[in-house]
């Protein structure tokens, strides 16, 4: 609620504290929440590595949307470098765990101008 100011005033601060809380609790989408927290600096420090680090955490769980953002982070170079096979790998991780988005936007590892966006896809099905 704090976050999108649903009822409230938005505050960042308020936000991540009740993340803060749900994450220690267990709540992967809260931790998720850090990961964005801390690699666009909402309400938070910028610090990529923490946010690639959240993210792995979320992954290996089989959170979709951390696997998108992995992919989003490889297919921009942002915090690691820039490697459009890796981000492929997984934005197509993301697809199989039921992300819509990274399906939509499958147009990001368009980069392979012999193949379109969906072909590509299918060679790591």
């Amino acid at each position: 609620m704090y976050q999108r100011g649903f009822g409230c005033t938005r505050n960042q601060g308020k936000c991540l504290r009740w993340m803060k809380k749900a994450a220690a609790l267990g709540q992967l989408r809260a931790l998720l929440y850090f990961g964005f927290a801390s690699a666009w600096a909402i309400g938070a420090r910028l610090d990529i590595k923490k946010a690639i680090g959240v993210y792995e955490i979320c992954a290996e769980q089989g959170l979709a949307d951390a696997q998108f953002q992995i992919g989003l982070m490889h297919y921009s170079g942002l915090g690691v470098k820039q490697d459009f096979e890796m981000a492929a790998e997984w934005y197509f991780r993301a697809i199989k765990h039921g992300y819509k988005v990274a399906e939509a936007r499958a147009d990001t590892c368009g980069h392979l101008l012999t193949k379109t966006p969906k072909d590509y896809f299918r060679c790591y099905s």
